[in-house]
Parts: structure tokens; sequence; C-alpha cells
């Protein structure tokens, strides 16, 4: 990994942990303590990782193995507290889910915050920001956010880009 890429890592992965790692993995309800969750994962020994494993450069299979910077991220992080990474590949319209059912740890896979999931999970400060494109067909009659008012459009079940493309659209 680039020096710069390791030294943003390693500074942002100390906030992410005091604020990512005492809750995730229990729901709103859960009775556990943070000090409990953080005796699991040295009883385990193992950070479980939830993302998704299929987009570059965040996280992807090369020849058979998954890397990508999240992966890299995963796994400093990992090490700090002493622990071994354990990668979950999940699909992204599960990968908030897997928390509630201690399907793993934490979720490192550039999640935007929404006042909905603040509300339930602590989130870290921002790793990256990430910004959404439209697609279109070739020779398409929409060549600007606001000519998509009135269309259907498609995303991920549980992105927030519907959200934010209603709002733009809706400009005049």
């Amino acid at each position: 990994m680039e020096k710069w890429l390791k030294t943003i890592a390693l500074a942002l992965f100390g906030l992410a942990l005091t604020v990512t790692l005492p809750a995730c993995g229990r729901s709103s309800s859960s009775k556990s303590s943070s000090a409990g969750s953080q005796l699991d994962l040295q009883k385990s020994g193992t950070l479980r990782i939830g993302l998704e494993g299929n987009v570059q450069p965040y996280s992807y299979r090369k020849d058979g193995k998954l890397t990508g910077f999240e992966v890299d991220l995963g796994k400093a992080i990992a090490k700090k507290l002493g622990l071994k990474a354990k990668f979950v590949p999940t699909k992204f319209d599960s990968l908030i889910a897997g928390l509630d059912v201690d399907k793993y740890d934490v979720v490192i896979n550039d999640i935007a915050e929404t006042a909905q999931r603040k509300q339930k999970y602590p989130f870290s400060t921002p790793y990256i920001y990430s910004k959404s494109q439209l697609a279109v067909k070739k020779n398409s009659s929409i060549n600007k956010i606001t000519d998509i008012k009135g269309k259907k459009v498609a995303q991920t079940t549980t992105s927030n880009n519907a959200t934010d493309a209603k709002r733009l659209a809706s400009r005049t």
C-alpha cells in the first residue's frame, strides 16, 4: 500500500475503533455493554469485517484473493487491536442488516451515513468521500440530473442514491 494511504488509514482507524467497534454488531435493544463487546473480540481473537468484496478499488478479488483499500484498512485495524481480520463478503443490500444478526463486528464498505442509520449505528469519521454518477444510454434525452424528474431510475435497495437523485432532480 502506498505510504500516504497507510498514513491516512492509520490516522482514521483509531477514531473508527473508538466510535464503531463497541456498538457494531449489537442492535439498539441489545443489553451488551461496549466492554462486553470488547471482551467478545478479545476472546475470539478475530475481528469479523463485513464488506462487499466486488468493487474496485475498495474491496475486490484479484487472482481469487480479496484485496483493495478497505481490505488493507480492515487488516490494519485488526492488527492494531491484536486481532486477526476475518472478512465476510456480503451483498450490499444485506451489509447493515448483518450487524443486527451478529454476522460480523464492523462494516467497512463506503456506507453513507444517513439520519436513520445514525439513530441505530455509530459511525466513524469518514475515511473516503465518494460521489455517485448517473449512467444513461448513448443518445439519451437525459443530459443533466433534472432531466430524470418523472423517469424510472434503478439503484441498489439500501443505497441513498435515490434520495439524492430525487432531491437534485427537483431543483429548477
